[in-house]
C-alpha cells in the first residue's frame, strides 16, 4: 500500500481568497510552481466581496449532497482585511459551519497585521496557523508543515476514537468504517501537505500494518458505491467514492480500472488514459489493463487528431495481444488494433487485423462488417458483398446485432442500409428498452438524420429529455440556429436535473453564431453562475466584456433551502 508522497499532493484541494487578485497569483505560483501541488486543485477567489464568494463557494458543495464531500478544501489560505466580509468574520462563519468537513477546514490568515490582539482573536476565532505578507517560497513551505501536523494529530485522535469504540462496543460497523477511512484519508493529507514529515509516513506504516484488512475491506465497499452511482449516471458522485477508494487503499486496482471505465463511459478519455495508466504500474503486464489503456488512448487520440496518442494505443494494444492466451479475448484486442491502423490510414494493415480478428473470434457481425468494409474500402468489392452478406445472415432476431450493422454502414455514409438495419432492430424492441433507442438516435443525430431519428425521439423523450441538446448540436452543425434554440428551450425547460450550465453555454453559442449578442451574454452568464470553475464559459464572458466579479454567481444551498420552505 505504499504511495509517492508526490502522487498525494496532487490531490490536496487548496483555495486561496484575498480582494487583490495579484496575491491569488503569487500564492498559486508558489504552490504549483515551486511545491509542485496540483495546478487544477488550486482555486482562486478575489475581489472586493472575495470572502463573501468563498462562503457561496463552500455552500454550493454542501448543497451537491453527502456524497460529494470529497471536493471541500483541505487548506485555505484567507486575506485578513477584504471590504465586504473581512478573513476573521468568514473564518468564524466557517468554524461555526453545521458540516464537520467544512467546521475542521485547516485555514491559514495571509495579513500584515501583527499586533498582539488580533492574532489573540484570530486565534480565538479558530485560525489553523499566519503567513506574513509578502508570501515566499519558504514561508509557505513552513506553514504547509504546520498543517501537516495538524492532520497527524487529527488522524492520531481518530484513531483514539476507533480503538476506544473497539473496547466499548459502542459503534456501528458503519461508523467504525467511516472513522477508519477519515485516518487514513487525514494522514495522507498530512504526508501530502509535508512530504518530509516523517512521523507521519511511520504513523501511516504501523496503520498499514494493523489495518491492511480494514482498509481492503471499506475500500472495496467504496468501489461498489462507486460503481452503483455509475449505473444511476451520478458520474461526479461516482468519482468521489472511487477516490476515497484509492486514498484508502492505493494498491486496489479494482478500484483505478472503475474509475477509467467509468471515465470511459463519460467521454472523458484524457481521464481514463490517466486512471489506466495507474493501473498498469500496479500489474505492468497485464493484457486487460493493457487492452483498456490501449482503447483509452485510441478514443483520446481519435477525438482530438493527436496522431501520437494514436501510435501509443497501436503500441500497447500489440503488446496487448502478445500477453492474451484466449482466442476471443485477442481478437476482441486485434479489432481494436484495426481501428487505431484505420485512424492512421494504413489500409493494408487493418484489414489483415480484422482478417486476424475474424479467424480467432469466430464468426461474429461486428468481425464480419469490419472486414467488408475494409474490402469495400480497398476496392475489393466482390469480397465485401460476400462478407457482408455473411453478417446480414447473422441479425435476423438479435437487434443489438442489428444496430451495430448499422452504426458499421453509418461509418460507411451508407445511410439506407443503416435505415434498414436500425428499422429491424426497432421492430423487436420495446419502449423499455431504452437504452437500445438512446444508441440509434445518438447514431443518427452525429450524422445529422434529424427527420429519421424524431419518430424515435418521440417515444423516449419523457425519459431523456435531454435528447433535445443531441438535437439541437445537430441543428447547430448545420448552421439551423433558430431550430436549435428551439430546442435548447426545450432541454432548458425540461430537464432539471441535467448538466445545465452546458445547455446555456451551448444555447449561448448558438445565439452569438444567430447574432443575438445580449442573449448569448445573458447565457454564458448564467452557464458561469450554475459552474464558476466552467472556463469555456468565463473566457466566452471576458472576450464580450463582462467583468465577472460584477456576476452574482448562483447558491445552491440557499436554493435548495428556498424549495424547501415552498413546500412547506
Amino acid at each position: 500500500m505504499s504511495v509517492d508522497p508526490h502522487d498525494l499532493r496532487n490531490d490536496i484541494k487548496i483555495v486561496i481568497v484575498d480582494d487583490f487578485p495579484t496575491i491569488t497569483r503569487v500564492m498559486k505560483n508558489i504552490l504549483s510552481n515551486d511545491l509542485l501541488f496540483n495546478n487544477h486543485n488550486i482555486k482562486l477567489i478575489y475581489g472586493d466581496d472575495a470572502a463573501v464568494q468563498l462562503l457561496k463557494y463552500i455552500e454550493s458543495l454542501e448543497a451537491d449532497g453527502p456524497e460529494l464531500a470529497y471536493k471541500i478544501p483541505d487548506a485555505l489560505f484567507i486575506d485578513w482585511n477584504m471590504p465586504s466580509l473581512t478573513g476573521i468574520e468568514a473564518l468564524r462563519k466557517v468554524r461555526n459551519s453545521e458540516n464537520r468537513r467544512v467546521a475542521n477546514m485547516l485555514v491559514v490568515m495571509v495579513t500584515a497585521e501583527n499586533q498582539r490582539e488580533q492574532i489573540i482573536e484570530a486565534i480565538e476565532a479558530g485560525v489553523s496557523s499566519f503567513i506574513v505578507k509578502p508570501p515566499s517560497p519558504s514561508a509557505v513551505e513552513s506553514k504547509l508543515s504546520d498543517l501537516s501536523a495538524i492532520q497527524l494529530q487529527n488522524a492520531k485522535d481518530y484513531l483514539k476514537q476507533l480503538e476506544e469504540a473497539k473496547i466499548k462496543l459502542d459503534m456501528s460497523t458503519k461508523e467504525k468504517d467511516e472513522l477508519i477511512s477519515k485516518i487514513i484519508i487525514t494522514v495522507n493529507k498530512s504526508i501530502a501537505l509535508d512530504i518530509n514529515n516523517q512521523e507521519a509516513k511511520e504513523f501511516k506504516l504501523k496503520l498499514n500494518d494493523n489495518y491492511y484488512e480494514y482498509f481492503n475491506r471499506v475500500s472495496s465497499k467504496k468501489t461498489a458505491g462507486g460503481s452503483e452511482m455509475v449505473n444511476e449516471g451520478k458520474y461526479k458522485s461516482a468519482t468521489g467514492m472511487y477516490v476515497d477508494a484509492l486514498r484508502l487503499n492505493p494498491s486496489d486496482i479494482t478500484a483505478q480500472l472503475a474509475l477509467g471505465q467509468m471515465h470511459m463511459k463519460s467521454t472523458d478519455y484524457g481521464k481514463a488514459v490517466t486512471s489506466f495508466e495507474s493501473a498498469l504500474k500496479l500489474k505492468p503486464s497485464n493484457a486487460k489493463v493493457l487492452e483498456l489503456l490501449g482503447e483509452a488512448q485510441l478514443k483520446l487520440g481519435s477525438v482530438t487528431g493527436d496522431g501520437n496518442m494514436i501510435a501509443k494505443a497501436v503500441k500497447t494494444l500489440k503488446h496487448a495481444t502478445t500477453l492474451q492466451a484466449e482466442k476471443k479475448a485477442q481478437a476482441s484486442t486485434i479489432e481494436k488494433l484495426a481501428k487505431a491502423y484505420k485512424e492512421q490510414k494504413d489500409d493494408a494493415k487493418a484489414e489483415k487485423a480484422y482478417k486476424d480478428a475474424l479467424e480467432l473470434g469466430g464468426k461474429q457481425v461486428a468481425h464480419l462488417m469490419n472486414l467488408g468494409i475494409a474490402y469495400k474500402k480497398a476496392g475489393k468489392i466482390n469480397e465485401a458483398q460476400e462478407i457482408l452478406k455473411q453478417a446480414a445472415e447473422l441479425t435476423p432476431t438479435n437487434p443489438q446485432e442489428q444496430i451495430a450493422m448499422g452504426n458499421l454502414f453509418l461509418e460507411q455514409d451508407d445511410k439506407k442500409k443503416a435505415m434498414h438495419f436500425f428499422n429491424l432492430a426497432i421492430k423487436q424492441i420495446s419502449k423499455e428498452d431504452i437504452e437500445m433507442y438512446e444508441e440509434i438516435i445518438d447514431s443518427l443525430l452525429i450524422k445529422d438524420m434529424l427527420k429519421e431519428a424524431q419518430p424515435l425521439v418521440d417515444t423516449i423523450i419523457d425519459d431523456r429529455p435531454d435528447i433535445y441538446n443531441l438535437i439541437a448540436l445537430s441543428y447547430s452543425r448545420q448552421e439551423r440556429y433558430g431550430e436549435a434554440i428551439e430546442a435548447y428551450n426545450k432541454v432548458i425547460a425540461k430537464d432539471a436535473t441535467g448538466e445545465r450550465e452546458g445547455y446555456f453555454y451551448n444555447r449561448g453559442m448558438a445565439y452569438l453564431k444567430n447574432g443575438d449578442n445580449e442573449k448569448a451574454k445573458a447565457d454564458f452568464t448564467e452557464a458561469y453562475k450554475s459552474n464558476t470553475d466552467f472556463e469555456a464559459a468565463k473566457q466566452k464572458l471576458e472576450s464580450i466584456g463582462t467583468d465577472l466579479a460584477t456576476v452574482k454567481v448562483a447558491d445552491p444551498a440557499m436554493e435548495a433551502r428556498a424549495k424547501k420552505e415552498d413546500k412547506k
